[in-house]
């Protein structure tokens, strides 16, 4: 709904095992901070125009997808020309539902699953057919924002909803289009270009403290547009310890010829939080805060020869207490955990048109690196961070991989195939590298019916949290390898007038899984290459545009449903995660008009999630077994729309319903707000 369209062996790296890094040890972080500050003014960050060209600005309708580019094969393609289905939610059509965040469009899809430590964009993990959280790749405007920490930060965005044209959601392994880092999918959400010069102002408040005010503006001059926005939140938080303040700042240029189209962006945000037993139940008073830098540039040319290049950067900085309090800290607590990670990446890309089809190479480069005072190797000299002078980091980890790929595409009448493969290398190990193939076939039955499978290989690194992190409980391993996966799937699409049907079934196979795993209660926790996961399952869409049917109470009905199952082997070890997924995920969206410009939007979620989680008894310091509890949520949304204005108020988890998306963190109960925005063009 909501527009959807769905189309054991163990090696070791010795580079971060134990490398010395006298580069590093001679020119000093202070320095290389320095320079990669200077790069990131110096360079803009980009998207690819083409699929926004045709774009209104959000008082517009919903575009076409037949001018609408996503991700999906190795080189820009059309939606509607896909060999594989990517489901896509245009935030326009959110506008009368009781939506305001990223975690909030994600959960919407069906075979997404969201699991929220703290709401509003606080923090949330994504998993994709159940995944863990570590599996799915996240790109901002194409550009991969996966961080190599850790997948809990990858949702940490320097955008927010207001500034979201759309999101792409790209199920199953991806490796031979997307990289590394789209072993089980990808997502990529799309900033918002102006087609005109606008200003959108956006207001709300509510419970528990609740502020949150964005302003946006966008200008075109002849062949430039501009997109500059600034957001801020704010909460005391709905129970101890679960308050937050969130800034972003961002701006997208481009430039656009018949010939060549260049396009920048920067982007900066500031996210701190109370972290109420996000990480162990046993300490609730944790704190968080985490300071991300972005900026990129992209240039497409359009000829015989196409190509499109870029490059990027993004540094994520984060510091975690413990112990938000010191002064409670007991005596054995020493200091707070100090992260820097610096992410550069540089591709290229060609493409032709000849008489057998699109053929398409591509190359890829991407440096990752974490200072830190937990993860990675010593280093001689203790180094104090930038934003974080009572820090300090004293160990460091790195690495260098290089891709290729290549790819064909096949057209003939009703079929399209599109086979490609992907080469891995990583310069740092000799046990590294390899091949991962995919092929993808749609058949156009009908002008409505469209009917598609595939299977694909998809791979993912270990992050510096797998390979290094050393906890109370949880101890890294450097010897992991990249883990693989195959995936199978096979579905269709059914669009008659008004009403619109998906349909999707899969089957995914993974060996050499990196999870989690012990022997007893009294070991630590430690990722090892030796579980095998099997997971199976569906998912069903169904939306009706009561629109196309002249309907006047009615504006769209619709619900989607997804199973999945699987089943695991890790010989004689205990799993920490993988056994642990979203195994039904019902919704139901109804929106109707009141009263003329009034309207009421009711949005409904069952989950019924598999798994246990130790939950922890703070009178008497034990833990006893618990397995998670199905739950519903009920959201509706008042709507009063007149001109440029809209006014709404949002009822969130109506009945108040006590929940849990992980174990012993406590989720909200009922939450009610108000808001308005205002938009008009200049």
């Amino acid at each position: 709904m909501y527009n959807l369209n769905y189309q054991k062996q163990v090696s070791s790296f010795n580079h971060w095992s134990r490398k010395s890094y006298a580069i590093f040890q001679s020119l000093k972080l202070q320095i290389k901070i320095t320079t990669m500050s200077l790069a990131m003014l110096l360079v803009g960050f980009g998207q690819e125009v083409d699929a926004q060209t045709n774009q209104p600005n959000q008082n517009a309708k919903e575009v076409s997808l037949d001018t609408l580019e996503v991700m999906g094969e190795l080189t820009p393609v059309l939606e509607t020309e896909l060999a594989r289905p990517v489901q896509i939610i245009e935030t326009a059509s959110l506008e009368l539902s009781s939506v305001n965040s990223l975690q909030e469009i994600l959960n919407n899809i069906p075979n997404v699953d969201i699991r929220q430590r703290g709401n509003n964009d606080v923090q949330a993990d994504i998993s994709l057919r159940g995944s863990t959280f570590d599996q799915v790749q996240v790109l901002l405007n194409g550009f991969d924002m996966t961080d190599p920490q850790t997948g809990h930060n990858s949702l940490n965005l320097p955008i927010s909803f207001q500034q979201i044209q759309r999101v792409e959601v790209l199920s199953g392994s991806a490796s031979r289009v997307l990289g590394p880092n789209a072993y089980a999918g990808a997502i990529n959400f799309v900033s918002k270009v102006p087609k005109n010069n606008f200003v959108d102002v956006a207001l709300s408040a509510g419970d528990f403290g609740l502020y949150n005010a964005s302003l946006a503006l966008g200008f075109k001059q002849k062949n430039m547009k501009h997109y500059i926005s600034a957001n801020r939140s704010q909460s005391s938080g709905y129970t101890n310890n679960t308050d937050f303040k969130r800034s972003n700042l961002f701006y997208f240029g481009d430039y656009d010829t018949r010939k060549v189209n260049l396009s920048w962006q920067l982007a900066y945000s500031d996210k701190e939080f109370g972290a109420n037993s996000f990480y162990t139940p046993k300490y609730p008073d944790q704190f968080e805060e985490l300071n991300t830098f972005f900026a990129g540039v992209k240039l497409k040319t359009k000829g015989r020869i196409s190509t499109l290049s870029s490059v990027h950067y993004r540094a994520n900085v984060d510091r975690f207490e413990l112990f938000r309090d010191t002064a409670e800290a007991p005596s054995w607590y020493a200091n707070a955990n100090y992260h820097l990670t610096n992410v550069i990446q540089a591709n290229t890309k060609a493409w032709t048109w000849w008489k057998l089809g699109k053929t398409s190479i591509a190359l890829n480069l991407r440096n990752e690196e974490i200072y830190s005072n937990v993860m990675g190797s010593d280093i001689i000299d203790t180094i104090i961070p930038v934003l974080n002078s009572e820090g300090f980091y004293n160990k460091y980890a790195m690495r260098t991989y290089f891709t290729s790929s290549l790819e064909h595409v096949y057209t003939y009448k009703k079929l399209k195939v599109a086979a490609g493969i992907m080469y891995y290398y990583l310069p740092q190990s000799s046990k590294e590298g390899g091949i991962y193939p995919g092929i993808d076939i749609s058949y156009n039955v009908t002008k409505n019916i469209k009917v598609y499978g595939g299977v694909n290989k998809g791979m993912r690194l270990p992050t510096f949290t797998d390979l290094y992190y050393q906890g109370p409980s949880n101890i890294g391993n450097p010897d992991l390898v990249a883990e693989s996966m195959i995936s199978y799937q096979a579905g269709g699409k059914f669009n008659f007038n008004a009403f619109n049907f998906s349909v999707q079934a899969f089957y995914n196979d993974a060996s050499n899984s990196i999870d989690w795993v012990r022997k007893t209660d009294t070991d630590k926790w430690q990722p090892m290459n030796i579980t095998n996961v099997k997971s199976y399952g569906f998912d069903i869409g169904v939306q009706l545009n009561a629109k196309q049917l002249n309907m006047d109470f009615i504006k769209r009905i619709g619900f989607n449903y997804s199973y999945l199952d699987k089943e695991t082997s890790s010989p004689d070890f205990e799993s920490h995660y993988v056994m642990d997924f979203l195994k039904n995920k019902f919704e139901f969206n109804l929106e109707h008009t009141v009263y003329k410009n009034i309207s009421l939007g009711y949005l409904f979620h069952y989950y019924d999630r598999m798994g246990e989680f130790q939950n922890y008894d703070p009178s008497s310091s034990q833990y006893s077994t618990q397995a998670y509890n199905d739950y519903g949520l009920l959201d509706l949304r008042l709507n009063y729309k007149i001109k440029a204005w809209h006014i709404y108020a949002d009822l969130k988890n109506v009945f108040d319903e006590q929940y849990q998306d992980y174990g012993n963190i406590i989720q909200p109960g009922r939450w009610f707000s108000v808001g308005a925005k205002y938009s008009f063009n200049y």
